[in-house]
């Protein structure tokens, strides 16, 4: 199970990046790139996926639940912007970190 941890850490990690630079990217280009619910959007996505491995790192049993979280908002960041040119590597990202804080959320995590 510690591969599995370890491989949600780093893609949450990326995906966390990911987020932030389409922010950046979002706010230069204008547009319905630089929306508030865009920007909003990518921030939760961004802070859930830090939050997750954090939780994650420390091996608190908790984790699962803001796993599943993360889970959540990266799916729907894929869902609603996927269409928007440009943001293929940060959609690529939420859509490896939202399947695996999905697995995460379904595993028991005391005692890792």
């Amino acid at each position: 199970m510690e591969h599995r941890v370890q491989d949600c850490i780093a893609s949450c990690e990326k995906c966390q990046a990911a987020c932030l630079r389409a922010i950046t990217q979002g706010l230069e280009t204008g547009g319905e790139y630089s929306r508030l619910e865009h920007i909003r959007l990518l921030l939760d996505c961004a802070e859930s996926c830090q939050v997750s491995a954090n939780f994650l790192l420390r091996g608190s049993p908790s984790a699962g639940y803001f796993c599943s979280v993360g889970a959540r908002l990266c799916d729907r960041y894929v869902r609603d912007y996927k269409r928007l040119s440009g943001l293929e590597a940060c959609v690529a990202a939420c859509e490896k970190a939202a399947a695996l804080c999905r697995q995460m959320g379904k595993l028991p995590l005391e005692g890792i």
